[in-house]
């Protein structure tokens, strides 16, 4: 019917159209009699024919960018050459490594153009006669349609081909590409409008794209995603965000510190990775701890215990010892200090105080000399360390590790990360392990509470409530220096490695282009020095460096020395109290002992004159 046969110069025409070692056969009811002629001919290269295009769409599946190059040959009826374009646009089967040679008996470049988005790269072959036909190679135009363009003839065994039959895009000619991206410093400042304008302010992506603008000669216009998110497909088949638009090819690409994820790459193609860090947990700055009692702080309980035991046994224990040398010795000072005398001495020397007992004693001095020993080594402990304690802060348990998170949860810490990112991607994955672990804890009852719309909202949140929040690692940092270093606390382990990269609709043509750009980019060391650049900004702006230092010792710090000595007083008052009541009650008792004895002696005196012996003489 097209007038291609095995045996003419046509097949072999076509065939020099591409170097793929791989050819695909797709025709249909009308052109079944050709395609059977043509099937023992390509039997040298690996070919599936089929009239349903199922298998042909899994076999376009099967990896794009891992595949080699394919050439799929249609020898349909137009409505039939239709309906396979209108399928490789809804099933996203646009790819670098396919080209189409559609081979047609009537001009059909306009209406195969409104079926063609950029990524279906398609070479036309309208056929005139058995030895003529016309070529053209769809072109993307400036304003991003699609358009066949003429790329020569075929006359019988001659040919005259123009141009590359792929289109070059090392010099997009200034075209205007749109890009998609949301709100995030310093990876991407914008300023919004209420007309929907989007201006780039700053940011290390912005000049990460405006490089790209450079050196491949366009322009780009910026758009924000109406949720504002980053994306990743979802279960119903949804794809919301940035990654959305890329993947419904409302934008051209992506750009906004967007990792790159496995499940991400089955909806779109990513650049190579231009920028690589890990991430960290961010969380309160810890609290310092409560001082009342930081004058207990330099001494454990158990050297607090011993202490008292030793001063409580030191008067019994020398009082004993005199008592001892006495007896027993026959020790001519005859010591004869008190219990009490012995204890408050020696209390004195622990408190760096002197010694009021004098003795010729050896053995007393023996003691005191070891005493004294010991109270320098405790004095010296305790002061050392209590000047430590009180002049420099002493600060809660940090966050700062996933192993740390579990235990900030038991204390009421809200675990927390953006929402639809890789972070909430790769925990809950996680099927074993610490990740899973992290992934009970964060509030899947309310998932407002632990998975935010952008990372500023998680570091609003940090200053408001208990919260660790998961986030990558330059971008905490900088955020936290830009609001106040001392707000927040940045963990000393990293996990997680992210890379990040530009998200490009499947199968398109300009994703290696980038690529190529962004290595040489990432190898120059660009990136890092734009980073470096955001990180200056923040310092020249006076951004706390978060270092502390040694304060002042304030009335919080010695409180608890006032409260010892309020106790004394307190104590000393009840005992006041007691001796007075105790006193008044001798003296009832002994006034009402003075009263009785003074009626038994009336009563006595009495007696004996009732008793008085009578004479009866």
């Amino acid at each position: 019917m097209l007038g291609v046969k095995a045996d003419d110069g046509g097949l072999s025409f076509l065939l020099t159209l591409t170097s793929a070692p791989h050819i695909y056969l797709v025709y249909d009811n009308i052109a079944q009699g050709v395609a059977v002629t043509l099937l023992p001919t390509l039997a040298a290269s690996p070919t599936t024919s089929t009239p349903a295009f199922a298998l042909l769409r899994r076999v376009l599946m099967w990896g794009s960018h891992a595949r080699p190059p394919r050439t799929v040959l249609t020898l349909c009826a137009p409505n039939t050459l239709f309906s396979i374009f209108n399928q490789v646009k809804e099933y996203r089967l646009e790819s670098t490594t396919v080209q189409w040679v559609a081979v047609v008996g009537q001009d059909l470049t306009r209406a195969v153009a409104r079926q063609l988005r950029e990524g279906t790269q398609v070479v036309m072959v309208q056929r005139v006669t058995s030895q003529q036909a016309f070529l053209y190679t769809s072109r993307v135009q400036q304003d991003g349609t699609v358009r066949f363009e003429p790329m020569g003839r075929w006359t019988g065994e001659k040919s005259s081909v123009k141009g590359a039959i792929r289109q070059s895009y090392a010099d997009f000619e200034g075209r205007e590409l749109l890009v998609t991206t949301v709100d995030n410093w310093p990876f991407v400042k914008i300023k919004e409008f209420g007309n929907g304008t989007v201006l780039p302010v700053t940011g290390i992506d912005l000049s990460v794209v405006a490089t790209l603008s450079q050196t491949l000669n366009f322009t780009y216009r910026l758009t924000r995603p109406p949720d504002g998110k980053w994306g990743v497909p979802e279960p119903d088949g949804t794809i919301p965000g940035m990654v959305g638009q890329v993947a419904r090819h409302e934008a051209h690409f992506t750009l906004c510190e967007l990792s790159i994820t496995s499940l991400r790459e089955t909806v779109v193609d990513f650049t190579i990775p231009y920028y690589m860090e890990s991430t960290i947990l961010v969380s309160n700055a810890p609290q310092e701890k409560n001082r009342a009692f930081a004058v207990f702080s330099p001494f454990t309980i158990r050297v607090w215990l011993c202490l008292c035991l030793v001063i409580a046994g030191i008067g019994p224990l020398l009082r004993l010892l005199t008592r001892i040398m006495v007896i027993f010795l026959h020790h001519p000072d005859r010591p004869h200090y008190s219990t009490n005398t012995l204890a408050f001495n020696l209390y004195r020397s622990l408190m760096v105080q002197n010694n009021l007992i004098q003795t010729q004693s050896w053995v007393l001095r023996s003691v005191f000399f070891s005493w004294y020993l010991f109270s320098f080594y405790v004095y010296a402990l305790y002061s050392g360390t209590l000047t430590a304690v009180l002049a420099v802060p002493a600060y809660e348990a940090p966050i700062d590790s996933l192993q740390d998170v579990a235990g900030a949860h038991a204390r009421g810490y809200t675990v927390a990360t953006t929402r639809d990112s890789s972070f909430e991607e790769a925990f809950k994955a996680a099927k074993q392990g610490i990740y899973q672990e992290v992934w009970q804890l964060f509030n899947h009852k309310n998932r407002n509470l632990s998975f935010l719309p952008a990372p500023a909202s998680g570091f609003d949140m940090i200053l408001k409530a208990k919260y660790v929040f998961i986030n990558a690692q330059i971008n905490s940092l900088l955020k936290a220096s830009q609001q106040g270093r001392d707000k927040y606390y940045i963990s000393r382990q990293t996990f997680l490695p992210q890379g990040y990269g530009i998200a490009c609709p499947t199968g398109s043509p300009y994703q290696p282009v980038f690529s190529a750009v962004l290595r040489r980019v990432s190898e120059a060391g660009l990136v890092y020095k734009w980073a470096q650049d955001e990180e200056n900004k923040v310092a020249q702006k006076g951004g706390s460096s978060g270092h502390v230092r040694p304060t002042a010792i304030s009335l919080t710090h010695l409180q608890a020395a006032f409260f010892i000595l309020g106790l004394g007083f307190s104590i000393a008052s009840v005992v006041l109290c007691g001796e007075v009541v105790v006193r008044r009650w001798r003296v009832r008792a002994d006034g009402v002992q003075g009263q009785v004895q003074s009626q038994g002696a009336k009563v006595n005196a009495s007696s004996q004159r009732v008793l008085r012996p009578i004479n009866f003489q």
